[in-house]
């Protein structure tokens, strides 16, 4: 319904000119294939893991918290918390790819998932919740980052389908995460699971 308000209600840009654009082009041909590499490989590690980290968070709360509370009611409520943080870390991010460059934006936020998953495998309690922050922070900036990628480096003309790639990878990924969360924590509980994912970002 929203889409359809929106089809009606809002004017839409004017492409005539989109074969100009897409013309100049942003990167050279043969070197695009580069691109094209890295984004799959960060689509796939990002997407596994930030849907590994939204599936698992609540359980592990749930097993990680017991000295705060054992609600059922105040852990949703710590888990909602600590999404808020993830979501405004989209819009800060946002910010930040407008006005410093895409590679300033994103090294730093390469780095962060890295320690904190690894930390929070043997984290509880308090520590747990801001390793848990630091999670969902880097993990839903690093989404943001991604898809200013795609709008970066591909010609208007092929953005659609770049983008399509990109969520077709993205949650084709994101649901095989299910998956490996169950395996990794019968393996070894989410001390396994979380260090696997920890790799994962590191790859």
């Amino acid at each position: 319904m929203i889409g359809l308000t929106f089809m009606r209600t809002v004017v839409h840009e004017n492409r005539s000119g989109h074969r100009q654009a897409a013309a100049q082009a942003r990167v050279a041909r043969e070197d695009m294939w580069r691109v094209i590499v890295a984004l799959l490989i960060v689509v796939i590690a990002i997407s596994t893991t930030f849907n590994a980290v939204t599936v698992a968070l609540p359980k592990l709360f749930a097993e990680r918290l017991a000295e705060l509370t054992e609600s059922p009611a105040l852990l949703g409520v710590i888990a909602a918390c600590v999404y808020v943080f993830g979501a405004a870390t989209q819009y800060t991010i946002g910010k930040l790819i407008d006005r410093y460059s895409l590679k300033a934006v994103s090294l730093p936020l390469s780095f962060v998932l890295a320690p904190f998953l690894y930390l929070a495998a043997t984290l509880s309690n308090l520590p747990l919740i801001i390793a848990a922050i630091g999670i969902v922070m880097g993990a839903f900036g690093q989404v943001t980052v991604n898809d200013a990628m795609v709008g970066k480096y591909t010609s208007e003309e092929w953005r659609s389908r770049a983008y399509a790639v990109r969520y077709f990878v993205g949650f084709t990924a994101a649901g095989a995460s299910v998956g490996l969360v169950a395996w990794l924590y019968q393996q070894g509980g989410f001390v396994t699971m979380l260090h696997a994912f920890a790799g994962c970002v590191c790859w």
